[in-house]
């Protein structure tokens, strides 16, 4: 005879069991033979997951493995993640990859948040590992609480339809989310009830983090002042706005191919007649698209930047340029062409200091040309002009003049580090050798 807590126990396994194979189903994650690489942090979502998908894997013919990687970022708490992923990989006698990365020093160098800069590791990671040893998958753990938290987050950043949409079941198909119908409340019962050990991340309770005021106090009050079904609120809206964001870019794919002059895989040259003459909705999703067929994503790349290139393309005079987060350039050459986008190539970076703190970037492209940056790598400084003349930059600091600068210190990517004081001059020149 099945106990009454016997028959509960399987409740909550077969129901998370169908839900995960309706997902699967839904947005044709898996294919008989797809080689999956599972990303386990040790928390209890990507446990879950990698315990779920090795019920799964005879059913759908799946090849399994499992990525941690080690950011640094805590210390002990890191090291005994990695060593608890370790062990549990073992236990399911599965292929694993481990990494040990120092994100802190990525951070740094590019000039990142610790969340992004871990983003951008922790995937590269998976893409090299992926890439190295066959995986045409790469299986992670959000589920549908993680989506209404983005949604929400982005609804108060101001996002457009894409930011709302949250997070994609399925990315350019080979990011898979196979929980993102589940509530984090159901992998918890299933962990619970399966005597799945994970660990902790004390991070995720750090009030400092936007996300964790969002999970922990802003939909807590949202569900008891306002709708107790919020979670699904938010994710039913980011399915209705993912669903029309594809229809928009799919009915903007004739037009942008007519703004297309010349494209490589680094540089794109649009039409200006043809650019101009489009709604301004359609001008913003052709320079997104623009600078994303460059750039690879549209990270940091804000409504401000769009609208700065739409007033580039129809200013008077016919040439001007801006300077994008990320590296990008975008040159107005003519009245006929729009020749946007391409990466800025940075031969010399240069810290401007007022006394000691660091106020402004200067970069300078292969050309000789420059710009000097705000820290988020806008080209804000407009009073201020850039060149470099037969081994010396100099720097007409305008703007730069004015907040006080009193001296830069930089580094040519030749290797060579480089110091310049200001001249004290009329003009507020500053050269720099290099």
């Amino acid at each position: 005879m099945v106990s009454p807590q016997n028959r509960s126990n399987n409740k909550i396994e077969k129901k998370l069991l169908r839900t995960v194979r309706n997902t699967i189903a839904r947005f044709g994650m898996f294919v008989p033979g797809d080689a999956v690489l599972i990303a386990v942090s040790g928390g209890p979502d990507s446990v879950t997951l990698a315990h779920v998908l090795h019920i799964l894997a005879g059913e759908y013919s799946l090849r399994l493995a499992i990525a941690h990687l080690n950011h640094c970022l805590r210390n002990q708490e890191s090291d005994r993640d990695a060593e608890f992923v370790t062990t549990f990989a073992r236990r399911l006698d599965l292929p694993f990859y481990l990494e040990r990365k120092d994100v802190r020093s990525f951070q740094r160098q590019y000039h990142l948040s610790p969340e992004e800069a871990a983003r951008q590791v922790r995937y590269a990671f998976y893409e090299a590992v992926a890439s190295q040893d066959g995986f045409n998958k790469i299986a992670l753990g959000h589920h549908c609480d993680d989506n209404a938290e983005l949604v929400l987050m982005n609804l108060l950043r101001g996002s457009g339809p894409l930011g709302l949409s949250g997070i994609a079941p399925v990315r350019n198909d080979k990011i898979v989310r196979p929980l993102i119908h589940l509530k984090r409340s159901e992998i918890l019962d299933y962990a619970s009830e399966k005597k799945i050990a994970y660990v902790t991340d004390t991070s995720n309770t750090d009030p400092a983090f936007r996300r964790n005021k969002i999970r922990h106090h802003l939909i807590p009050e949202l569900k008891k002042s306002y709708n107790p079904a919020i979670v699904d609120t938010l994710n039913r809206l980011g399915a209705i706005l993912r669903a029309e964001d594809n229809w928009f870019e799919e009915a903007l794919g004739p037009v942008f191919k007519n703004c297309v002059l010349n494209r490589t895989s680094d540089t794109i040259s649009l039409s200006a007649p043809e650019f101009n003459n489009l709604t301004r909705a359609a001008k913003r999703r052709i320079i997104r698209k623009a600078i994303f067929s460059v750039k690879q994503d549209l990270r940091r790349i804000t409504l401000f930047h769009v609208d700065a290139v739409l007033e580039l393309a129809k200013k008077d005079p016919a040439s001007g340029s801006l300077n994008l987060p990320g590296g990008i350039r975008v040159v107005k050459k003519a009245e006929v062409e729009l020749v946007a986008i391409a990466p800025r190539i940075a031969l010399f970076q240069f810290r401007a200091f007022v006394g000691h703190v660091a106020s402004r970037q200067v970069v300078l492209d292969e050309a000789g040309n420059g710009a000097v940056l705000d820290k988020g790598g806008q080209d804000l400084d407009r009073q201020s002009q850039v060149r470099r003349y037969a081994g010396h930059v100099r720097l007409s600091a305008g703007g730069l003049h004015e907040e006080g600068v009193t001296r830069m210190h930089g580094l040519a990517v030749g290797g060579s580090e480089a110091d310049a004081h200001a001249g004290g001059n009329e003009q507020g020149i500053i050269t720099i050798g290099a």
